[in-house]
């Protein structure tokens, strides 16, 4: 059988597109506080397990523009993770 590397299993958990995964089961209309440390990014991290600190910089990916921006609720900061992918 040939073999084709898209096959494989990618691990997307410390990528952007992990995050937007992540972001779209929340509900769309809950909020999170960019100033704490129970920001968006922190509460991912939390879900998948991690407190590395280092792995927060993994997941901005493009940047904290998505996250920082108002309105901070699930659904906005996912509208807006999309677009900059």
């Amino acid at each position: 059988m040939l073999y084709d590397p898209k096959w494989e299993v990618q691990d997307i958990t410390y990528t952007p597109q992990g995050l937007l995964a992540w972001l779209d089961q929340q509900p769309r209309e809950k909020k999170y506080d960019w100033a704490s440390f129970n920001c968006l990014v922190c509460q991912y991290l939390k879900f998948v397990g991690d407190s590395n600190w280092n792995n927060y910089l993994k997941v901005q990916g493009k940047g904290v523009g998505f996250a920082l921006n108002k309105p901070w609720t699930f659904g906005a900061a996912a509208d807006r993770l999309r677009e900059a992918l």
